[in-house]
């Protein structure tokens, strides 16, 4: 994190964008862990989607995923994207990734 906040002091004129997974540990300034939302977050909240196959041929990979704007402890304010790849899997299997964007 400090590698991303110092590329953004040194470009004031650009406005970068990381993408990266977090632990379930990560706390928000509510000191609420994220590992409470994946694991109580029902199912009717995910949205479908999907995107075709790098091979050629017919078919696509479904994805189910959850956004949501959080504000996390020693990084300020993210998107909270959750995926996994069934809308029945388990809280285990979904993946956790944070869009970090510096706001110059």
């Amino acid at each position: 994190m400090k590698r991303v906040k110092d590329r953004d002091k040194a470009a004031g004129e650009r406005r970068w964008g990381f993408v990266f997974a977090i632990a379930r540990t990560w706390k928000t300034v509510d000191e609420k862990m994220i590992k409470h939302l994946v694991t109580h977050l029902p199912r009717n909240l995910y949205q479908r989607t999907w995107i075709p196959k790098a091979i050629e041929g017919s078919g696509r990979k479904t994805f189910w995923i959850y956004g949501k704007r959080w504000c996390l402890c020693h990084v300020g304010d993210v998107t909270v994207v959750l995926s996994k790849k069934g809308r029945h899997v388990g809280p285990k299997n979904t993946k956790i990734w944070t869009l970090f964007t510096c706001d110059s």
